[in-house]
């Protein structure tokens, strides 16, 4: 599975055993000097609570990719990440029509009360401050 598929199931499993879980879901900077966040860049991770630290995240996707540097993705994330949104099946406000999104990557677009718009193009930037 993707990240998506990888995170899901750790929440669940953490959930299971009464550890409060969550899912976020945001993209990776490949290149930070451009300014630009390449749109097939969406990663997932998750985030565990753990008194007395908070939440904790773990990225089990970029441990398994990069496997000297496991250890690190269990407390850590590499800086060069934007979180777009938090959880899934979400239900956007003002509440859209159409079904629950699994997760949020990207726009969700609607357009004559609920026609979902499927095929459109964004650029997401962003500026080091």
């Amino acid at each position: 599975g993707d990240s998506t598929d990888m995170h899901a199931l750790f929440v669940a499993l953490a959930r299971a055993v009464n550890i409060p879980a969550r899912f976020q879901m945001g993209v990776t900077i490949s290149s930070p000097s451009s300014g630009l966040l390449d749109k097939s860049n969406r990663h997932g991770w998750a985030e565990f609570y753990a008194e007395p630290y908070g939440w904790v995240p773990v990225d089990i996707a970029s441990a398994w990719q990069n496997q000297d540097n496991k250890e690190y993705y269990f407390g850590s994330l590499d800086p060069d990440r934007l979180l777009i949104s938090g959880g899934q099946y979400l239900r956007l406000s003002p509440s859209h029509v159409g079904p629950t999104i699994n997760v949020m990557g990207g726009p969700a677009i609607e357009i004559n009360y609920g026609v979902p718009v499927e095929q459109f193009e964004f650029t997401r930037q962003y500026k080091n401050i």
